[in-house]
């Protein structure tokens, strides 16, 4: 298994409101209901009119390739053009990591409340560019996890996708029980509200 993190770029013909309105009711019911293959998926709507305005992550059996090939993925074409056509009205573009590995530094359990719905509290998500290199997890996070990059994809002009050297090794995601507890040493990281359509996997080792 491995997991993708898509950093999406709105449609400029979306307002902050419709795009997020639209990818919780329309894009992401949808997805979860065609695509095959995958044992996760959250969605993170970024707060603030920026890039990324969303963060999605997918955690997908058996790698990322196979949601990326829509013979794989869906089981028809038909299927397939019906997301595409949803995607395409939604996003302007994206940045993709593929993670094979997460570690739990500060390892407190998923809140449990129901899928499809806002989790509580408030999410933060930063990106580093060196492992070795890395600030202590934030303090007031009940739970914080890093998402190790292995490499990012690129599509190519003839759709096809190309492996790069990542822009960031290390994606890490800090869950807080109140915004007012996020502290000043959170920095530049985004704050996104989370909203689970299918529960990640409990634990994984990216094979």
């Amino acid at each position: 298994m491995e997991k993708s993190i898509f950093f999406f770029r709105r449609n400029s013909d979306r307002t902050p409101e419709n795009f997020a309105r639209h990818y919780i009711t329309n894009h992401a019911p949808l997805g979860k209901k065609l695509t095959q293959g995958l044992r996760g998926y959250t969605i993170n709507i970024v707060h603030g009119d920026q890039f990324p305005a969303a963060v999605t992550e997918h955690w997908v059996t058996p790698d990322v390739m196979h949601l990326l090939t829509p013979a794989r993925a869906y089981k028809s074409m038909e299927d397939f053009q019906q997301v595409l056509a949803d995607d395409q009205s939604l996003f302007s573009g994206f940045d993709l990591y593929v993670v094979t590995r997460e570690e739990a530094i500060v390892p407190g359990p998923p809140i449990d409340f129901p899928l499809e719905q806002r989790t509580p509290g408030t999410k933060l998500i930063q990106a580093f560019a060196d492992a070795n290199n890395l600030p202590q997890p934030p303090s007031g996070a009940y739970r914080v996890v890093d998402n190790l990059v292995d490499h990012q994809l690129v599509m190519t002009e003839n759709y096809d996708w190309k492996r790069s050297d990542p822009a960031a090794q290390v994606i890490r995601m800090a869950w807080f029980a109140d915004v007012k507890m996020v502290g000043e040493e959170a920095g530049d990281a985004l704050s996104a509200s989370e909203y689970r359509f299918i529960s990640a996997p409990s634990s994984w080792d990216g094979a």
